[in-house]
């Protein structure tokens, strides 16, 4: 069916057909009006961010999000996150004494876990493109977060302030390590040579709060 229609629309006008081909995106691509879009291109980003570290990446509707990976939650590369956090520096665990509660969607009860987590989210700002990064403790099974509620709240607890500048300090020294810092960043998605199906994106490490500008 699907290529009876392919033929049927190339029969009606040969030359609405384009060839495929590289396409750049542009800042104006990843506005709000494009979500679709923009979600593709961040879990791209995430993708290049997460290369080599102890990190797993999900993407849902809400975006994309790195997460402290449990088989590496003792790698040294996350001793900069142990630290910053509260709770002795621990940046994976199971929730203390929480099951799921069976539904018809989901009928066993399991145990649920956590861990320390970023999301990635684009944005235009002030004629620049920005990687805002949103420190945050991801849920599993995802169901679960409502229930979790309690235990999240007394985690999150205090996240404000210094606190939270050194948990962000951890997380860029995590995804962009290495020194000169403020310097611009050649990532790519994957290993293999870049090109358009291994998307390349420009990065700096230097925040909006930092003296000078940022990009």
């Amino acid at each position: 069916e699907a290529m009876r229609l392919f033929r049927r629309g190339r029969n009606a006008g040969d030359d609405k057909l384009h060839p495929i081909a590289a396409f750049g995106i542009d800042k104006e691509h990843l506005s709000v009006e494009n979500l679709y879009l923009k979600g593709f291109v961040e879990g791209g980003l995430a993708l290049a961010l997460k290369r080599g570290k102890p990190l797993v990446h999900r993407a849902s509707r809400y975006g994309s999000t790195l997460i402290v990976e449990r088989q590496s939650a003792r790698s040294p590369l996350l001793k900069g996150l142990s630290e910053a956090v509260e709770s002795g520096g621990h940046v994976y665990g199971q929730v203390p004494g929480l099951m799921t509660k069976p539904t018809e969607e989901h009928p066993e009860s399991i145990s649920v876990w956590w861990a320390e987590a970023v999301e990635i989210d684009l944005q235009q700002i002030g004629g620049r493109t920005w990687v805002l990064l949103k420190p945050d403790v991801y849920i599993w099974p995802r169901w679960a977060r409502r229930e979790a509620s309690t235990f999240l709240d007394r985690r999150m607890r205090g996240r404000y302030n210094g606190p939270a500048n050194a948990l962000m300090s951890a997380w860029i020294e995590l995804l962009l390590p290495g020194t000169p810092r403020h310097t611009d960043r050649t990532l790519t998605s994957f290993d293999h040579v870049a090109g358009p199906g291994n998307p390349t994106f420009v990065v700096n490490d230097r925040t909006g709060f930092s003296k000078g500008g940022a990009r």
